[in-house]
């Protein structure tokens, strides 16, 4: 049980390494929190592969905000 949740912690070290967000000073995102950022961040992914090949997008909307849907950002920014 020890190996298994050792190789759990492990995972989600993986996955605060590898989505983009801002570290508060001090502390370390929590496990629930890690997997809201990781399905923020590939609906995000999701959102821009849904352009068309081509197609500019702006880097507003490129940029991950973990506050904000990048589909939501296109309809305020102009």
């Amino acid at each position: 049980e020890s190996m298994m949740m050792s190789d759990m912690n492990k995972s989600f070290e993986q996955v605060r390494k590898r989505v983009p967000f801002s570290k508060r000073k001090g502390k370390r995102v929590s496990k629930i929190e890690s997997l809201h950022l990781a399905i923020k961040y590939i609906k995000h992914l999701k959102y821009l592969l849904s352009f068309p090949l081509g197609v500019k997008i702006p880097q507003h909307i490129v940029q991950f905000d973990p506050g904000m849907e990048a589909w939501r950002k296109q309809k305020t920014k102009h």
